[in-house]
């Protein structure tokens, strides 16, 4: 393509060199024209020899005015419409001043037809000059200029002339070749001054950057000189110093006058004679920010080289790693103590990673199981184990691990181990597991449990022992506690387990809000009767009225008891008055019905009672008493009455 199509950033350097060459350009341009007209205008016709003058000077006003709008655009102009408009001015400018041949007239001089000439080639000259940056714009511009020329001297029939017209077209194709190659090496310093200018921009921000870094970095940088003089610190440098100075009272000082220290010295001698760097992990540096703490850091000390490779100085930097030291220090004195805790606890330890395979072990599990520590470390946990528990605790496992959000806490069972030598033994296994930087760790605490598992077989043992023991004592305590409620003589309950009862009951009672009734007996004339048959037969009589006695009672929670001597005495829950006087004439009819005989009785030829009934609805506790004297009282009165018969209290009816 004739026109440009190159890109942006080379378009736009060439066409402001084209602008730029151009504004002097038009000023010669216009001299020479005048200079022209004053040779030539005794020979060309005088008007039209001013027409042209006033257009040449016209054109190169109008191409100045545009040169100094361009330069004065900002970088959002349109270069693709300048280029265009500079090729346009050119064109018009070469066309005007080739347009001077036609104005020779016919009868001029040999020397004003060579004058001309050499005026055309020098602006073509000049042009080529001018127009360097562009081969268009200067073959555009020759060919209207020297064109119209080569045109008349071919035309003219004399051979001097055609020679003269075939030099000026070998002229303009040589110096439109010259301006190509003019163009070529224009192009490669527009390009070489981009490709500089960007490069030093490029090393303007990383200057800046380094400068940014430099200034406000947490790193201490110093740079020295030869003799170890500070050139200059940064900030932070200067803030490491607990003297309160700032960065301008360490420049042109001596590093070893602020921080005199002779290790450190040798170390900054031996890198000035070898040119060799130094560098140091978590070492103390001689710097006066000492309250008490010992401060370490990563330091570098590097040889700066000038341009015959010797040292010409020192780049110093420093890094304060004393908190991460101080951390490590204290993992390690962590690490010491909990060593020392599992070499001195007396169950084995055993800590794994996520997959089973053992990290650590104390001394314990050593003596325990017979392996040495390293036949254990890095081996599967399921070493420690019998082979039928092996497949098992994988699967557990591997089970586990996929429970992210489970954590063990001490959970602990009992289980089996095998120690080196195939023997395998009770343990009780306490497992947690933590999760360090995304990693399981498994920590086992082992105890062997032999021992204790044959004690507790032994305590299991005896303390069946003692529950057979217990429960004979229960059988015999039972028996006693019956034995001891009991009447021996008539297997009736006797008057402390009566008057025990009466208690219960009377409150159950007062719970329940129903009646209760008391019967008391008296075997009429019993004295009579031992006195007649003698004690032993007095016995068995009283045992055969306590029978007969019973038989009447159906009901479970009625009670009869021997009161004492020939007493008896019954106790009747939820009776009231009247039933309970029907119980109690049943029982005195049953008596006198199975005729013991009594030969000494007043009343009967046989063995009569008498019986004394009282009842009432209790409402207060500790009232119990007063039921037994009314009874006592209608025994009493049945006595009095003649015996042989049943007295009801019928004035009882509540007791307050």
């Amino acid at each position: 393509m004739f026109f440009s199509t190159a890109e942006p950033s080379y378009l736009n350097n060439r066409i402001e060199l084209l602008y730029k060459n151009s504004f002097t350009t038009f000023i010669y341009a216009s001299l020479i024209a005048g200079f022209v007209m004053l040779v030539t205008w005794q020979y060309f016709k005088m008007p039209q020899l001013l027409i042209w003058l006033c257009v040449i000077v016209t054109m190169n006003a109008i191409r100045y005015f545009l040169s100094v709008k361009y330069s004065r655009l900002d970088q959002q102009r349109n270069n693709q419409n300048w280029e265009y408009l500079y090729y346009l001015g050119v064109i018009v400018s070469g066309s005007v001043w080739g347009s001077i041949i036609w104005l020779k007239p016919d009868h001029s001089t040999h020397e004003m037809h060579y004058f001309i000439l050499l005026v055309l080639t020098g602006m073509a000259g000049g042009a080529l000059a001018t127009n360097a940056a562009s081969s268009r714009a200067y073959t555009l511009f020759v060919i209207p200029l020297l064109g119209p020329l080569a045109i008349q001297e071919l035309s003219d029939s004399r051979q001097l002339s055609n020679s003269i017209g075939l030099l000026i077209i070998v002229f303009i194709v040589l110096t439109h070749l010259i301006s190509r190659n003019n163009q070529k090496t224009v192009e490669k310093f527009i390009r070489l001054s981009q490709s500089n200018s960007e490069m030093c921009e490029q090393i303007q921000i990383a200057n800046n950057i380094m400068e940014d870094i430099f200034c406000s970095t947490h790193v201490l940088f110093a740079t020295l000189d030869i003799d170890y003089n500070y050139l200059r610190v940064n900030k932070a440098f200067a803030e490491a110093d607990n003297r309160g100075l700032g960065i301008e009272d360490f420049v042109g000082k001596n590093h070893f006058d602020f921080y005199p220290d002779a290790e450190t010295e040798k170390i900054f001698n031996q890198v000035r004679s070898s040119g060799e760097g130094f560098y140091a992990e978590a070492k103390p540096f001689p710097l006066s920010a000492n309250n008490g703490n010992v401060y370490y850091w990563d330091w570098n000390l590097k040889p700066v080289n000038n341009i015959q490779g010797q040292v010409d100085g020192f780049l110093l930097t420093l890094v304060d790693v004393s908190a991460h030291k101080r951390s490590e220090l204290a993992i390690q004195e962590k690490e010491i103590f909990i060593n020392s805790i599992m070499e001195t606890a007396l169950d084995c330890i055993v800590t794994t990673d996520s997959r089973g395979k053992i990290l650590l072990v104390n001394s314990r599990v050593t003596q325990e199981f017979g392996y040495q520590r390293d036949e254990l470390i890095g081996q599967p946990v399921e070493c420690l184990m019998p082979n039928a528990f092996r497949d098992q605790h994988k699967l557990m496992l591997k089970d586990h691990a996929h429970e992210t959000n489970v954590m063990l806490s001490g959970r602990r069972l009992v289980s089996t181990a095998q120690r080196k030598n195939g023997e395998s033994f009770p343990i009780e296994v306490a497992v947690s597991d933590t999760e360090i930087e995304g990693v399981r760790y498994f920590v086992a605490v082992l105890r062997d449990v032999s021992e204790t598992q044959s004690l507790l077989r032994a305590i299991e043992s005896s303390h069946q022992e003692i529950i057979k023991t217990n429960k004979k004592l229960e059988e015999r305590n039972a028996i006693l506690k019956e034995l001891s409620s009991k009447d021996a003589l008539t297997s009736l309950y006797n008057r402390r387990y009566f008057n025990e009862h009466l208690i219960s009951e009377w409150n159950r009672a007062i719970r329940e809000d129903q009646p209760l009734s008391i019967m008391m007996f008296d075997i009429d004339y019993f004295k009579q009767y031992n006195d007649e048959y003698g004690h032993q037969q007095g016995d068995d009589c009283l045992k055969q009225v306590a029978s007969c006695l019973t038989e009447v009672l159906h009901r479970p929670a009625d009670l009869i008891a021997r009161y004492g001597g020939e007493e008896f005495v019954a106790l009747l829950p939820a009776t009231d008055t009247k039933g309970a006087c029907v119980i109690a004439e049943n029982m005195r009819s049953q008596l006198e019905q199975i005729k013991i005989e009594h030969k000494a009785s007043k009343v009967s030829a046989y063995v009569t009672v008498s019986i004394g009934v009282a009842s009432t609805v209790p409402e207060k506790p500790d009232q119990h008493e007063t039921l037994v004297r009314v009874a006592d009282k209608a025994l009493y009165n049945a006595k009095a009455a003649g015996r042989n018969r049943v007295v009801c209290d019928l004035e009882l009816s509540k007791q307050g």
